[in-house]
């Protein structure tokens, strides 16, 4: 909102008083065309990383080269411009039973083995307007030896639940009928979604907006938590999560590395937590960032001092980049005070999966737009499950790509994703 006060804005007449409150949202070519130029970095950085997902594969390698990609790309864009761009959210490769948030430390890196089932999750901002994605697939699966059993039932009950769940995503549409559109289709695989995960509609600087849809949400998460009506120029992160089990989660031990600051006013005692908030404020504002940035190399130098953007003070001095030790002081201080929000790496029970889609998608009077897409193909799992539901399968048919170039057609019945994001074709896993 505007920060102008009513006795101002009565001075510039009504006419400019409604024009000053109005929020910035994508009925504004300028806002949508951001939005689209985040999701365009994002979708080309998401396939890069997911090529290079092969056995052996550092995790820490794969997420630096993701954050690398979407700094650099980020970068050529606009270089005059005097906004903010970069990562929206760090790379992360969650494997198996873990939820997502996993970008480890140097020291507990781990490699990539065929049979994983990762979760590639990252994001890029354009001027606070964000464009997010996530992807599951397994390691080394292929048309001719498909993943099969919980890791193929839970990956389809994920991907499937969010493209029914986009396809709900229309104006006035309860809140709560796109939660039990995604309860229902991964009930077709004997899957639950996580519980208490939420699609947020988001807002500029705002990767969590003030509204959501609660998915599966437990009796707890139920009590406060009203659920919001689909709104015309909503921007939602349509985020399923699924599991192959309960759906109920609980903490791991493996630290947490991605952070982000709040805004909470409060004076920190130390100077060295002081010089790391100030120099996480500046770089990264209000969007995640991950603690790994301030490790340094053999060569003693770090993400931040080699990659980042060089920062500098009003009066044209260079801000030096904290140390990771004071890094670690400042983060430890900032949360003890609120000022600071932490992703922990969540896992299932024993033995179970995890899956994740995640899109942004527009809300226009006419229908929702896709504007993050993920390159999935079905046939690369197997499950002794289908989609048996009528409405759902009919749902699924739905055209929700709102673009005017033509696209051609594929071959009937050929089990392929169209690269445009676009699954009204999209093959429903048949039973076998």
């Amino acid at each position: 909102m505007s920060s102008r006060s009513a006795s101002e804005n009565s001075h510039s007449g009504d006419e400019k008083s409604e024009n000053e409150d109005k929020v910035p949202n994508i009925s504004s070519a300028e806002v949508a065309e951001k939005y689209k130029t985040a999701a365009r970095i994002t979708n080309d950085t998401i396939k890069t990383i997911q090529s290079k997902c092969v056995g052996g594969a550092s995790v820490v390698d794969l997420c630096q080269e993701g954050d690398n990609l979407i700094i650099q790309k980020t970068g050529e864009f606009a270089k005059k411009a005097t906004y903010k761009k970069g990562i929206a959210f760090p790379t992360c490769l969650s494997l198996n039973g873990h939820l997502a948030h996993f970008s480890p430390l140097k020291a507990n890196d781990v490699c990539l083995k065929n049979g994983d089932l990762v979760k590639l999750e990252l994001g890029t901002h354009v001027d606070g307007y964000v464009a997010i994605s996530a992807f599951s697939f397994v390691v080394g699966a292929s048309k001719e030896s498909p993943a099969t059993g919980k890791k193929a039932d839970v990956i389809l009950a994920a991907y499937y639940g969010a493209e029914a769940a986009i396809r709900t995503l229309k104006v006035g549409t309860p809140g709560q009928s796109v939660a039990d559109i995604v309860q229902n289709t991964t009930a077709e695989f004997e899957c639950k979604p996580v519980e208490n995960m939420l699609f947020y509609a988001m807002d500029q600087n705002k990767l969590e907006g003030e509204t959501g849809i609660l998915i599966n949400g437990s009796v707890e998460g139920k009590k406060d938590h009203s659920q919001p009506d689909v709104k015309e120029f909503d921007v939602y992160a349509v985020d399923v999560l699924v599991s192959s089990g309960k759906g109920t989660c609980r903490p791991t031990e493996l630290d947490t590395t991605i952070f982000k600051l709040e805004q909470v006013h409060y004076s920190l005692k130390s100077k060295r937590s002081r010089h790391f908030f100030n120099y996480a404020n500046t770089q990264f504002q209000f969007m995640p960032f991950n603690l790994r940035y301030f490790e340094t190399d053999e060569n003693n130098v770090s993400v931040a001092q080699s990659v980042l953007p060089k920062l500098k003070t009003k009066d044209n001095k260079p801000i030096e980049v904290p140390d990771y030790v004071t890094c670690k002081m400042g983060i430890k201080e900032s949360r003890e005070h609120g000022l600071m929000t932490q992703f922990d790496v969540q896992q299932v029970e024993e033995g179970e999966f995890v899956a994740q889609f995640k899109f942004t998608v527009f809300v226009h009077s006419k229908g929702p737009e896709r504007i993050t897409f993920v390159d999935f193909d079905p046939s690369l799992y197997s499950s002794q499950h289908s989609i048996t539901d009528e409405a759902i399968n009919n749902l699924l048919k739905e055209k929700i790509d709102l673009s005017k170039k033509k696209k051609k057609k594929k071959p009937a019945g050929k089990a392929t994703t169209n690269p445009s994001g676009d699954a009204a074709t999209a093959p429903v896993p048949v039973q076998s």
